[in-house]
């Protein structure tokens, strides 16, 4: 954009001023320089030239702010001198009186004290010398706190001709985070010409004449390219004039000469652009932090009321223009379920009207969910509530917003697209142009999508959603009060189409989120006028106050054929800041990976018991720790206070009633088959595959062998702890059942050898560092090592990173080792020391008998740290195995390869394993409670990209080095500031020869999903296998039974080709099933196709 500004003149003291309690005043520049304090970008009385700002807050008394005047004018006459500058302090958001101490040149003048809730627009504070500050309000933000001018008045005694003087102001100790600004603004006289990318209804393209005054009123003449004229009269303060000119075909210029008080202020050619014709459409929203800025419930009361407030402006605004009808977006369904359960009649028919006839759009999310956190069948439940909606009311939700979050999994768009969305709005976190990233913690996902939409297609490539990211965000109109789009929208507007037009973006239609004043900010009752208004005036941009659905629609029908089509993962951003609660996010992923499992089990032991109602809530719970509002925004500066302690415990509370949830589920499913004391083992398995696996038994019931259906005794050993185990063999889909005896088993000899630092079950073996207490070999029959090294550990070495820089990262202590069980069935040692960040680390690690792979537990005992800080385990693999696949969640993803621009390249989400491997010979290394892993390094949070930001990586590189990233406090918002107590991270490593996509997904499960058993009644008779599948290549991920006796089965092909499978129906016997995509009903036995990686639906037909 051409900004010419001519600067009038600058002088050290303007014209006489009409003052709120000092009268007619002639002032001095308040702020010249500064000096020292913290600097903030913020709205300001002069928004589009007080634009920074020094502040200080009531937080510890040590916040300074410090500047300097301009110099007292030599001929400087009176009583007293006055000062001025831009000012302002919180009063809305302020929780009670502020006091702020005001010092001149290094002296105590006087206390100001700032008053809640607006009480007193314009105040003043005195000092006994006669010294005085008056406060005078003449904006305010999109918070309501008071913007406006601050005037000084000191005696002449106290200030010298000729000099500046140095004021300073401190926020008294008082603990709160309410606050005073100073900026960073001289006064000057000026004139900017404009010339604006819009096109007037009558053909003609603006210039606007921004005139900054300060005194009288005064004249402006203005005349363009010596013929036509204009007269202006310019006021105290900020005038715009609009100055109509022929609209240009190609680039062109006019002459613009602007004449005031006799002196000509303007006589300048200026360039003019043609006008690229667009149509914005706002999507007007508020997004749903569920937490942060207020408490939870607070954040409810204001989502309800907003739907309250846009029905009423919907009714208002029916007879407008199209284009001008109130339209609403919801963004999280939660606050839709909430407004429903307690709408009355009228208000619920009102909405339902609404959201039928388009002028409220619903998106399919329950909530903005961190995606990389998830667990690949938690993902299919992002929806559920929307699929109650249609059925109950008939909606028709096709899309889907979220907000804020920067990068999302792949499987997303599985998810998705099963769900039923089409349609997929990304608005991230958006921080100004002046942001290097643009958006907080964002790295390139804003600068490689914005603006870009695409056809995004899953792994399977069978689905795809239209995946449009707004580069604007969602956040670019924070700070507009209502109806403040009539002051900030124009230039705002002028600026993004010149920024359109810059980058060449192809597309008339425009997505533009419009969310005002804040997060959970209200609705904009000015809004509707604004576009009226503006579409009356302005041919281009045309204006449209749209739905995201109705938008992508419009957008699809346009566009579609010459949308381009890209297939990968956008590796998210923010799922880091999870691992400052590892301990209650790791539970939150067991008891995901649980519940899909007892969805299953109900259909296996008791279809009918089945409570849809009950598992929606858990899943619910599950996905709401998931959302990405962890905490306060004060989370990190003020970890103590109400505010923020009482947010964590309402989002505690969500995995804490998951938990509660899960385990009555399968309490009530269990309870009746079981007696604790009988010595009558049933063993489920809910993998769609026989299953060979171990089982725990409680103490209370001993034995030296089980013996199975066919009278086999197999060992039953005792643990240390009372326990007693042994390894199960059970159907696919089945139950198998176990005897205790005390008969000696059939075979009792050992698989196991146990040396001074190595276990060996005969298939695999490892050793032990017996200092550092890492892996240093891990080998099967090949004699292959599959251990590399970093800076001299093996596999499974613990760092912790005190600060931000990995290189300054330090290991454990000396260990201490114990052989805690050996044999028959499980062998395990324990690996116990001292870890910097912790009061201990024991390291634990298990074979079973017969079993292929190593299963580790580290235990970590973690002390409260609150300055910066890090927890990773090392797993430097051989240096040649570099070819790194990783579980992207019904699908694979190759590390680099599939990875789409804008991805995170500092640590990825490995949802439950990873992969690396040669031609020849590979390891599994899976994950259960932290799915963060980073390649090559531990990830480095300096501050090196300015003025003060992380710097992501741009492109990753090979590697055989791998870490698991389990804790952090590096944000510095919304999550913890700290974490205590003893937490377990939970591995396994299986080494394999080539690799088999298969056995990978199958491992994983039975690693994430163990075996269910229970002591039941002597006479319980158990259900038989369901059924099985004819393809041992497929496998079934879940079964849910339904009210009406149906089933919905969920096949997964983890195949990299097309494969084909029959069901083999055993005790379950459907008369047909329907292919849930197509909607076709099928023959029991007809075979189907599964696409490679892809995921299909069917439900079974009684």
């Amino acid at each position: 954009m051409l900004l010419l500004i001519i600067t009038l003149f600058a002088q050290t003291a303007l014209a006489q001023k009409e003052v709120p309690y000092f009268g007619k005043i002639n002032w001095i520049n308040g702020f010249a320089k500064e000096i020292s304090g913290e600097n903030i970008t913020y709205f300001s009385a002069f928004p589009d030239y007080a634009t920074s700002a020094l502040l200080t807050r009531a937080t510890d008394g040590k916040k300074t702010i410090e500047w300097e005047t301009a110099k007292i004018p030599q001929n400087s006459k009176g009583d007293y001198v006055y000062f001025s500058w831009v000012a302002a302090h919180s009063t809305a958001t302020s929780s009670g009186n502020r006091n702020f101490d005001l010092y001149v040149n290094d002296q105590k003048l006087l206390t100001f004290t700032t008053l809640p809730g607006n009480k007193t627009p314009d105040w003043i504070s005195k000092a006994e010398d006669g010294s005085a500050l008056v406060f005078q309000q003449t904006k305010r933000d999109g918070a309501n706190d008071a913007h406006g001018l601050a005037f000084l008045r000191l005696p002449a005694s106290k200030v010298k001709p000729g000099q500046a003087i140095r004021i300073k102001v401190i926020g008294q100790a008082q603990n709160s985070n309410d606050w005073y600004m100073t900026f960073k603004f001289s006064f000057e006289e000026k004139v900017d010409i404009n010339p604006m990318p819009f096109l007037l209804k009558n053909g003609k393209q603006p210039i606007v004449l921004t005139a900054l005054h300060f005194g009288k009123d005064e004249q402006l003449k203005v005349k363009v390219n010596n013929s036509e004229s204009y007269a202006f009269v310019i006021k105290d303060g900020v005038n715009n004039f609009d100055i109509p000119v022929n609209a240009v075909k190609k680039d062109d210029s006019v002459r613009i000469l602007a004449v005031s008080a006799g002196k000509t202020l303007v006589n300048k050619f200026i360039a003019v652009k043609p006008v690229v014709y667009r149509e914005l459409n706002f999507i007007h929203h508020s997004h749903t932090d569920i937490g942060y800025s207020h408490l939870q419930p607070e954040v409810l009361k204001i989502h309800l009321k907003n739907i309250d407030d846009a029905l009423a402006m919907i009714e208002k605004t029916k007879d407008y223009p199209v284009e001008a009808k109130f339209k609403w977006n919801i963004e999280s369904l939660w606050a839709v379920e909430n407004y429903l359960k307690q709408a009355s009649p009228t208000q619920k028919e009102k909405f339902v009207k609404a959201v039928k006839e388009g002028s409220i759009c619903l998106s399919a999310l329950y909530a903005n969910i961190l995606t990389g956190l998830s667990q690949p069948e938690e993902m299919f439940h992002y929806t559920d509530y929307a699929a109650q909606l249609r059925k109950e009311f008939g909606f028709e939700i096709n899309s889907a917003m979220i907000s804020d979050i920067p990068g999302f999994a792949w499987s997303t768009v599985t998810a998705l697209s099963k769900g039923g969305v089409k349609y997929f709005s990304s608005g991230p976190n958006f921080m100004g142009e002046d942001h290097p990233y643009l958006g907080d913690r964002a790295g390139y996902f804003v600068k490689a999508w914005g603006d870009k939409p695409v056809w995004w297609t899953s792994p399977s490539g069978e689905e795809k959603v239209l995946f449009w990211t707004g580069a604007k965000g969602y956040s670019s109109w924070h700070g507009t009060a209502i109806g403040g789009v009539f002051d900030r929208g124009p230039k705002k507007i002028a600026a993004y189409l010149q920024e359109l037009t810059a980058k060449n973006y192809p597309y008339e239609t425009v997505q533009w989120r419009y969310n005002i004043v804040a997060d959970n900010g209200p609705i904009d009752t000015g809004v509707s006028d604004f576009v009226k208004q503006w579409n009356e005036k302005y041919a281009s941009p045309k204006i449209v106050l749209n739905t995201t659905e109705k938008l992508f629609e419009t957008f699809e029908k346009r566009y579609g054929a010459q949308i381009p089509t890209v297939k990968g993962d956008i590796s998210p951003y923010w799922e880091d800041g999870a691992v400052s609660t590892a301990s209650e996010e790791g539970k939150n992923r067991t008891n995901s990976l649980h519940l899909q499992q007892l969805t299953t089990l109900y259909s296996m032991l008791n279809a009918k018991q089945y409570n849809a109602q009950q598992f929606y809530e858990a899943w619910t719970n599950i996905i709401m720790f998931h959302e990405h509002t962890w905490g306060a925004h004060n989370s990190i500066t003020e970890p103590d206070v109400p505010f923020v302690t009482e947010q964590w415990r309402i989002k505690k509370q969500f995995m804490l009633d998951g938990d509660a949830q899960i385990n009555n589920l399968e309490e009530n499913l269990l309870q009746p088959l079981t007696d604790s004391k009988s010595k009558k083992i049933a063993v489920f398995n809910t993998s769609s595959w026989k299953r060979t696996g171990p089982v725990v038994l409680s103490g209370t019931i001993a034995g030296r062998s089980v013996k199975d259906a066919a009278g086999n005794k197999k060992p039953l050993q005792k643990l240390s702890n009372g326990n007693y185990v042994f390894m199960a063999d059970v159907p696919a889909l089945g139950t198998a059942t176990y005897e205790i005896s005390n008969d000696a088993p059939s075979s009792s000899a050992s698989q196991f050898t146990v040396a001074e630092n190595s276990i060996s079950n005969g298939k695999i073996g490892f050793t032990w560092d017996k200092i550092n207490g890492s892996i240093t070999g891990l080998k099967t029959e090949n004699n292959f090592n599959y251990v590399g090294g970093f800076s001299n550990q093996g596999l499974n070495s613990y760092w912790y990173v005190p600060g931000m820089n990995p290189q300054e990262a330090v290991s454990n202590g000396k260990v201490q080792v114990k052989v805690m069980e050996n044999g028959p069935v499980l062998t395990k040692v324990s690996i116990i020391s001292d870890a910097p960040g912790a009061n201990k680390l024991e390291r634990t690690l298990s074979l079973f008998a017969g079993s292929d792979a190593l299963l580790i537990e580290n235990i970590l005992d973690k002390k409260s740290v609150r300055s910066k800080e890090a927890v990773h385990f090392g797993y430097p693999f051989d240096a040649a195995l570099t070819e790194t696949t990783i579980d992207a969640g019904y699908g694979t993803m190759r590390y680099l390869k599939d990875q789409l621009p804008g991805s995170n390249m500092d640590y990825l989400y490995g949802r439950r394993w990873l992969d690396v491997s040669k031609a020849d010979k590979g390891i599994q290394w899976m994950l259960l409670e932290m799915p963060l892993i980073e390649p090559g390094n531990m990830i480095d949070e300096r501050q090196t990209m300015p003025p003060k930001h992380k710097e992501w990586k741009k492109e990753g590189q090979p590697t055989s080095t791998w870490f698991s990233y389990v804790m952090n406090n590096y944000w510095h918002t919304n999550y913890k500031a700290d974490q205590e107590g003893a937490v377990h991270f939970k591995y396994a490593l299986r080494p394999h020869n080539m690799v088999n996509d298969v056995e990978m997904e199958k491992a994983a499960a039975e690693f994430t999903q163990p075996l269910i058993a229970v002591p039941v009644k002597k006479e319980q008779t158990l259900p038989a296998t369901l059924f099985e599948l004819s393809n041992p290549k497929i496998v079934v991920t879940s079964i849910t039974p339904n009210a009406d006796g149906t089933y919905v089965v969920r096949l997964f092909n983890p195949e990299q080709a097309v494969q084909q499978t029959q069901f083999v129906w055993k005790s379950l016997q459907p008369k047909s099933f329907i292919e849930m995509k197509s909607g076709e009903n099928r023959s029991a036995t007809t075979k189907v196709n599964m696409a490679a990686m892809g995921v299909s639906e069917f439900l079974l037909i009684k």
